[in-house]
């Protein structure tokens, strides 16, 4: 196999992603985004020898990384913090936005359209967790921006909300987001959203690379299993650019533990629980 180094300054948001027929348009959407683009000039101001990545020659059979959409990432990621509780599954819907944000969308209020069965969301999300089942429907709502997602784990045995909401908080990229925050109700998305971009102060609102669960989790026993009701809320533009970038740097060979340092310090990416406790 003939390779090729080209250094890191060669490289551009525009090709430089992952090729695979679920990542294209988001990589598109990540390009648009400055933080993303902040983050590739960073990585060409920080290029050295250490810092070149090796490509094949067309002649080599194609490495595919898969990126997945942003309500499989958020999926993800709630599988991701939930497995070493006993996740056996997570069913649901997932409640779509209508349009985005910068787009025209004539919808009426009172309309919203669900699907016949299990969206993709869920079935991309099981490629990545093979031994948690997912079953998800995916509706669209009269919203722009978040996606919100109403989703029930399932756990073998027995699980409190308080060990769930412990585990989101120490999982990369997840913010838990109290219901009561002194005195005050966090249960309007828009208000929310609202609460954590004025904390934050970003340069491009909405930009959310987390996911945000509210710690308004209701428990429920069935048999020998728990199932724990989630409410969590997807900003559709933002979660899935650092996982993309993240996923081409692995896919060329750098180590794990510097590229999810590297993008969390450079993107500013938290962890933890609202206001107070959060992790960078």
């Amino acid at each position: 196999m003939s390779r090729q180094d080209w250094p890191m300054d060669a490289l551009s948001p525009s090709w430089a992603a992952p090729i695979g027929p679920s990542c294209s348009r988001d990589w598109r959407r990540a390009g648009r985004s400055r933080s993303a683009m902040n983050l590739w000039q960073t990585l060409r101001a920080s290029s050295s020898s250490a810092w070149r990545i090796t490509i094949c020659s067309s002649r080599a059979k194609p490495r595919l990384v898969q990126c997945t959409s942003c309500n499989t990432t958020g999926l993800s990621r709630l599988a991701l913090a939930a497995r070493p509780l006993g996740l056996a599954a997570i069913l649901g819907n997932i409640d779509r936005r209508h349009g985005d944000p910068h787009t025209v969308v004539r919808a009426s209020p009172s309309a919203i359209q669900f699907g016949k069965g299990a969206g993709h969301q869920g079935k991309d999300a099981g490629t990545v967790f093979e031994e948690v089942n997912f079953v998800i429907r995916a509706s669209k709502v009269p919203t722009t921006v978040p996606h919100t997602n109403f989703l029930n784990l399932i756990f073998k045995g027995d699980v409190s909300a308080a060990d769930l909401v412990e585990q989101f908080a120490k999982t990369r990229e997840v913010v838990v987001m109290p219901y009561q925050d002194e005195g005050k109700k966090h249960e309007w998305t828009s208000e929310i959203l609202e609460a954590f971009l004025s904390g934050v102060e970003r340069p491009i609102s909405p930009e959310i690379f987390e996911l945000i669960v509210s710690d308004a989790i209701i428990p429920f026993k069935l048999g020998e299993y728990t199932i724990l009701q989630t409410v969590s809320m997807v900003e559709q533009m933002s979660i899935a650019v650092p996982n993309h970038v993240e996923s081409y740097l692995l896919s060329c060979g750098y180590p794990a533990a510097d590229i999810h340092a590297f993008v969390d310090k450079t993107l500013g990416i938290m962890h933890g629980i609202w206001p107070d406790r959060l992790s960078c």
